[in-house]
């Protein structure tokens, strides 16, 4: 598996995962995505800004995600303390197809991430998902990714913030 900067032709198939993402976090009872976000202008400017990576295995885009150099805002408010000040690629709107969900892949998908933010001479990551996000949340401490705290994208969107440093 590898992760390739997306093409804005692939952005029908950036859609139908980031849609299986939002049913599968519905089935498991989760509030996060079940409004319009992310939606199609969205994954838009992330394919037009150059932040949106695809995860690919052979030919088949089985997986999407958004690397933010420019920061994230709400981090600025973390109930909690980042172990470094350095800059930071934060990971967003991360989802992978529904015949690939439950089968491993997040830690695959990581190490992908992993490699390219590397890669682009980065050493701190940042992520953060729901509280109630269960399945994410492990994938990250699987991953050795560390709690450091909680952000929040308005009153009905409390998440929790992990960090990785890279050390390769």
């Amino acid at each position: 598996m590898r992760l390739v900067q997306a093409k804005k032709e692939q952005i029908t198939r950036i859609m139908e995962i980031i849609e299986d993402g939002r049913a599968n976090l519905k089935q498991l009872g989760l509030p996060q995505w079940q409004n319009s976000y992310p939606d199609l202008e969205q994954m838009k400017k992330d394919v037009e800004q150059q932040k949106s990576y695809v995860l690919m295995d052979g030919q088949q885009i089985i997986g999407t995600v958004c690397l933010d150099e420019d920061g994230e805002p709400a981090y600025d408010a973390l109930n909690g303390k980042w172990s470094s000040n350095d800059p930071y690629i934060a990971i967003h709107r991360m989802a992978v197809a529904k015949e690939t969900a439950a089968k491993g892949i997040g830690t695959q998908f990581l190490q992908a991430i992993e490699e390219v933010v590397h890669a682009k001479g980065f050493k701190q990551i940042r992520l953060d998902t729901h509280t109630e996000n269960i399945p994410m949340q492990r994938v990250a401490k699987k991953n050795h990714y560390q709690y450091v705290g909680n952000v929040s994208y308005g009153e009905n969107i409390p998440c929790y913030a992990y960090e990785k440093i890279l050390t390769h």
